[in-house]
């Protein structure tokens, strides 16, 4: 008798798939970092959160207008706080000492966004709360409060309804840019226990309530299961790392072979398979690099890569040339 041990997740077949060919964007928290940074790493064409990380759905909207848009940040969208600069749009990565070069960056990657969107066939979008900061100063919600007095703001829990209400109007305006876009909508499994267990489930439930809306609202936008994937097939604390509350590396691979498996095109497995093996050879360190041994362990693999260039010229694999070749 085998015993079953987990609870596995099923769900309907995808209606469309990643390919090597497409364009992609991604945009949210950090779990949407962690499957983006794969997706380059395995060389797919994506654009990875051009506001920095984006916990809150009314956030995420804001950014999807500005990228329809292509409306630049200007001076006095700025403030200076603890010697830095700092957009409440952006992630604290983004903050600088010099307020022009900050802007110019911002700019650039909206800029880059703004492209990306009229040419893009998938965006993937991670929800992590649904509590959003309000400046009370500014009337306005912020991506980030940069630490200032928490007496600046009010905390408050967006009900379903005024998150699908910001997320379908942004959702909108997309389609109507660029009307072959899908979009893979997930909610990031990452806890967030500022206020405990309890308000952090409520913050979910608000979440998957209004994602699940809003599949159903649009045809081209579809859901991934990765919230379901660790609390139900995972379901277990060696899946996490110390703190409790980030998923670790293990599940984190889980969840990527989850998405490849659902998502990525059949006829791109080999090139998906070709890329795995030049990136393990890359990380590969010889005790002694000068024995002819590596040096023919490097050829081999230049010329691999060179092949695949060959065959596959829209893939950017410029360092990995340079690497072996080096």
């Amino acid at each position: 008798m085998i015993l079953n041990l987990t609870t596995p997740i099923s769900w309907p077949k995808a209606p469309f798939k990643i390919s090597y060919q497409d364009q992609l964007l991604a945009l949210g928290s950090c779990f949407v970092e962690h499957i983006g940074k794969r997706l380059q790493n395995h060389k797919f064409d994506l654009l990875l959160n051009p506001f920095g990380i984006t916990y809150n759905p009314i956030s995420i909207a804001k950014g999807i207008d500005r990228l329809c848009t292509g409306q630049g940040y200007q001076q006095e969208d700025l403030f200076f706080h603890q010697e830095l600069w700092h957009s409440p749009d952006h992630h604290g990565r983004f903050s600088h000492e010099d307020k022009i070069l900050g802007l110019g960056h911002m700019n650039e990657l909206v800029a880059a966004g703004n492209d990306k969107v009229k040419v893009s066939n998938h965006l993937i979008i991670t929800l992590g709360t649904a509590f959003v900061f309000y400046n009370k100063a500014q009337q306005s919600f912020v991506n980030n409060c940069h630490k200032l007095p928490s007496s600046d703001f009010d905390r408050q829990l967006l009900s379903v309804d005024e998150i699908v209400s910001d997320l379908s109007k942004s959702l909108t305006q997309l389609f109507e840019m660029n009307a072959k876009i899908n979009v893979i909508l997930t909610v990031s499994p990452v806890r967030h226990l500022r206020d405990g267990l309890i308000q952090n489930q409520r913050s979910k439930a608000h979440l998957l309530t209004a994602v699940h809306t809003l599949v159903e609202q649009f045809p081209n936008v579809h859901y991934f299961p990765s919230y379901e994937i660790v609390m139900d097939e995972l379901r277990d604390y060696r899946f996490y790392d110390q703190d409790m509350m980030h998923p670790n590396q293990q599940a984190i691979e889980y969840i990527w072979d989850q998405f490849i498996q659902y998502f990525l095109e059949e006829k791109d497995q080999f090139i998906f398979n070709e890329i795995v093996k030049i990136n393990k050879a890359v990380t590969h360190r010889a005790f002694f690099p000068k024995r002819k041994k590596h040096q023919e362990f490097l050829k081999v693999h230049y010329e691999k890569v060179l092949r695949l260039k060959a065959k596959y010229p829209n893939l950017d694999l410029e360092k990995e040339l340079q690497f072996f070749k080096a």
